[in-house]
């Protein structure tokens, strides 16, 4: 199996369910493109009960934050505290080409991007 890059617990919403609650998953980025997620470490450990993406036709976006072309000269401190306000959880989507959407949740804003920036860079590296 690829070497993950990244790994760590993440919340991941159920998009089937009524309730849309949010289940723990030990969600895995490997170098090859792909993203896994598995219920626990265990399953992981045993490849079992886990489902993996292929990035390479998707994008990853965090609600409510614009596009990196949109921020202002001033840079994201210009904003002040009204910015920080609409950000209180650190979600991140990953939507497919198709429209089927991924949403995950991570601890912090740091862990939040960092899972974005490593994403995006694998499916930049998947297109190349």
């Amino acid at each position: 199996r690829a070497i993950p890059i990244k790994q760590s617990f993440l919340l991941k919403r159920s998009g089937n369910s009524l309730n849309k609650e949010w289940k723990k998953k030990y969600v895995t980025l490997s170098s090859n493109g792909f993203l896994l997620y598995h219920p626990s470490i265990n399953d992981y450990i045993h490849s079992t009960h886990g489902k993996e993406m292929d990035l390479l036709r998707t994008t990853v976006k965090v609600p409510g934050k614009r596009p990196p072309r949109a921020i202002s000269a001033f840079g994201p401190s210009a904003s002040g505290s009204a910015g920080q306000a609409e950000e209180e959880n650190f979600e991140f989507l990953i939507v497919s080409s198709t429209g089927q959407t991924w949403h995950f949740e991570a601890a912090s804003f740091e862990e939040r991007d960092a899972w974005v920036q490593a994403i995006e860079s694998q499916i930049l590296a998947s297109l190349q």
